[in-house]
């Protein structure tokens, strides 16, 4: 596995922390399954949208 370094403000580390220790997970274990929660819920391909034409007023 490759490691990887993020910045997240202080309030959301304490709120990771606290999910991590309430459901005796690591960081990076809270981490991956979001990650892969986000993924699966949101990799449905967005529609390509062209404009043909801009009138300004």
């Amino acid at each position: 596995m490759r490691i990887v370094s993020i910045k997240i403000p202080e309030n959301l580390l304490e709120e990771l922390d606290s999910y991590a220790y309430r459901n005796n997970m690591s960081r990076s274990d809270v981490i991956r399954l979001a990650i892969k929660t986000y993924l699966a819920n949101n990799n449905t391909p967005k529609p390509k949208i062209k404009i043909r034409r801009v009138a300004l007023f």
